[in-house]
């Protein structure tokens, strides 16, 4: 009788056979994809493996490792991070919160004398004068910030030795309140700086151009249009990752109709409508400085030589992105701050080339990259923002100009006196006004860029939906570029994949700016319903009158 295990091995099964190369090649296939190896396997492949990567990322006569490239990489990407991206956090930092208050607090109110206690709160003389609160070395913010204080300084004087008759109870109620809200959005701004960020503004000193550029208001309170390609780089390695990974997510357009064959072939896979049936955008755009910006639709006619599929256009494209030079944060910087402004402009004028015919390739039907559609969707929001949205800053000026002298137009319908009976009185009222001005300007532009920030959102949203539908209530209030755009392909699996990848970058764009608004929104409102509410001022419940 033969041996059981002998004759197993020698007559195995094929079922056997193949289970058993399966499980090997699932093992293999597991150690491919960086799962625990056995010891000797890695040791026996040591050298083999760093003999053969060596060779991969050879840099002149030096061999770069691929670890040591990435850490470089990450280095230099951190260091552009840190001056930029982490400038605003999604976290509330209390503590920097309540520095800053006292900090601004102490400085409007005693000037130059609270130098001791902004020495406890900063700790160091460059914090102080990176915030213009160090009056030996002069420079325009610190050369604003002590006239401001100067003369309402002058006011403190005059309200503490002139008669509180000659002056409206409003008056120095407003002045409190004014100088309250002009310090909150300052220490709201840096409770959401990153602490080493924070600290950073302590330690180093901070150039002039990016001090006005992020400090001030056309940094802190608005979102540059230089900014957007920033904050959409950010988005891009949360979502997609490194840029080697973003050419993989593609998304392929159905094609816009060029005779009646296609219409009917359109209609048959979408819902059109009947204003849109028998017209196709040209690529142009009418009107393209006004609020009544829309693309140029031609009719579709029988006969058409228009071509279906362009792979020229494809190869367009990769030529004009081959030749504009990957920037990376630390070159987007220096753009912004006018280093680099003829490669900007340079810059620009291809982008404008890519843009038009990333609009060819997706009426031909064609593939386009996530990315390439996200920078187009954004740089269609910016020219719909500077054609729709009006003049804020100076809309605002004008309305905070008018609150600030109403108290005033009141003395003078009462008593015939714009600025007050007596000497002191007129140097209060004097003295106050550039303080109140520049506080609730501060507060209307923050809540003018809540509104500015909700409008792109929505049309960054309108414009994934538009994607999907060529339907009018669809396709409303998304910028006229991306109107221009066919839909996409849903029967393309990877389509519908990188359409979902599209839509968590319109939601993850610019969240930091919305997380610092609404911060603020909540606190002003809470501010004013204390000073409006005179039972939350004087927290007594007895005395309450139900």
């Amino acid at each position: 009788m033969p041996i059981p295990s002998l004759q197993c091995d020698a007559c195995m099964c094929d079922n056997e056979r193949v289970e058993i190369e399966a499980a090997a090649a699932q093992k293999l296939e597991v150690q491919h994809h960086g799962w625990p190896k056995e010891p000797e396997v890695c040791a026996a492949k040591a050298e083999d493996y760093a003999e053969m990567v060596g060779t991969l990322w050879k840099n002149g006569e030096t061999i770069i490792e691929p670890e040591e490239k990435f850490n470089q990489f990450a280095q230099h990407f951190h260091s552009d991070l840190e001056h930029w991206i982490s400038e605003v956090s999604e976290v509330f930092h209390w503590r920097i919160f309540f520095v800053e208050l006292v900090g601004h607090f102490a400085f409007s109110i005693f000037g130059p004398f609270s130098t001791p206690l902004l020495f406890l709160c900063y700790g160091t003389k460059i914090g102080l004068e990176n915030r213009g609160f160090w009056i030996f070395k002069v420079s325009p913010p610190m050369v604003f910030q002590l006239v401001i204080w100067l003369l309402f300084a002058m006011a403190i004087v005059a309200y503490c030795a002139g008669s509180r008759e000659n002056l409206m109870i409003i008056e120095p109620k407003f002045a409190a309140m004014c100088l309250f809200l002009r310090n909150l959005p300052i220490a709201t701004k840096y409770a959401y700086c990153s602490t080493e960020t924070w600290m950073s503004h302590n330690t180093k000193h901070i150039e002039f151009k990016y001090r006005a550029f992020q400090n001030l208001l056309s940094g802190w309170y608005v979102i540059p249009q230089e900014n957007f390609e920033i904050q959409a780089e950010v988005a891009f390695i949360g979502v997609l990752g490194s840029k080697e990974q973003r050419e993989e997510f593609t998304v392929r357009f159905l094609p816009w109709p060029q005779n009646g064959m296609d219409l009917f072939l359109m209609r048959k896979r979408i819902d059109v409508t009947s204003r849109t049936m028998f017209l196709a955008p040209t690529g142009d755009i009418s009107n393209p400085d006004s609020w009544r910006r829309k693309p140029v639709r031609r009719r579709i006619i029988e006969d058409s030589s228009s071509p279906r599929d362009s792979p020229e256009l494809d190869n367009s494209i990769k030529t004009l992105k081959n030749k504009m030079s990957k920037k990376s944060l630390g070159q987007m910087r220096s753009f912004v701050l006018g280093g680099e402004k003829k490669e900007g402009r340079k810059t620009m004028c291809e982008q404008a080339e890519v843009e038009k015919h990333l609009f060819q390739v997706a009426a031909a039907g064609g593939e386009v990259g996530i990315e390439d559609l996200f920078l187009y969707i954004l740089k269609g929001i910016s020219y719909s923002e500077k054609a729709f949205m009006p003049p804020l800053q100076r809309i605002s000026a004008f309305f905070t100009l008018i609150t600030v002298l109403l108290p005033s137009f009141l003395r003078w319908r009462n008593s015939g006196r714009f600025l007050g009976p007596d000497p002191l009185s007129v140097l209060f009222v004097v003295g106050v006004w550039p303080s109140n001005f520049i506080c609730l300007w501060s507060s209307m532009l923050f809540i003018a860029v809540g509104a500015v920030d909700m409008w792109r959102r929505r049309a960054l949203m309108r414009s994934c939906a538009a994607m999907i539908s060529v339907q009018r209530e669809f396709r409303r209030h998304c910028p006229a570029e991306v109107d221009m755009l066919p839909v996409l392909n849903l029967a393309h699996a990877p389509t519908v994949a990188g359409w979902r990848k599209l839509r968590q970058l319109c939601t993850e764009w610019g969240k930091f700016y919305q997380s610092r608004i609404r911060a603020f929104s909540a606190q002003f409102f809470f501010f004013l319903l204390v000073a409006v509410d005179p039972k939350l001022v004087n927290w007594n419940p007895c005395k309450w009158k139900i």
